[in-house]
C-alpha cells in the first residue's frame, strides 16, 4: 500500500468520519494497513476458537476482525 496519511492528531469524531469513508483498514493513529498473512490468519482462528469456547455461557462477545464497536461502561458485579 503506497498511500500514507500525514501524522495529524484527530478527535474520535474526526477519526470515525474519516474511517467511515476509508477504502483501507486503519487504526486510530491512521496508519494504512496491509492484509494479514496465512500464518497470521491461522493464529487468529485458533485464538478465536479458544475465546469462543471460554465465553460460551457468558454475556460476552468476541470478534475476529473487521468490526467497529463502542463498548458500554462495564457493569461488574460486586464481590
Amino acid at each position: 500500500m503506497s498511500s500514507v496519511l500525514k501524522h495529524t492528531r484527530y478527535t474520535e469524531a474526526e477519526y470515525l468520519a474519516i474511517e467511515r469513508s476509508a477504502t483501507c483498514k486503519s487504526e486510530f493513529q491512521l496508519y494504512a494497513m496491509t492484509d494479514a498473512s496465512r500464518e497470521h490468519n491461522l493464529i487468529t482462528v485458533s485464538i478465536a476458537g479458544e475465546l469462543r469456547s471460554q465465553l460460551k455461557r457468558r454475556p460476552c462477545e468476541a470478534y475476529m476482525n473487521d468490526i467497529r464497536v463502542k463498548a458500554a461502561e462495564a457493569q461488574l458485579p460486586l464481590s
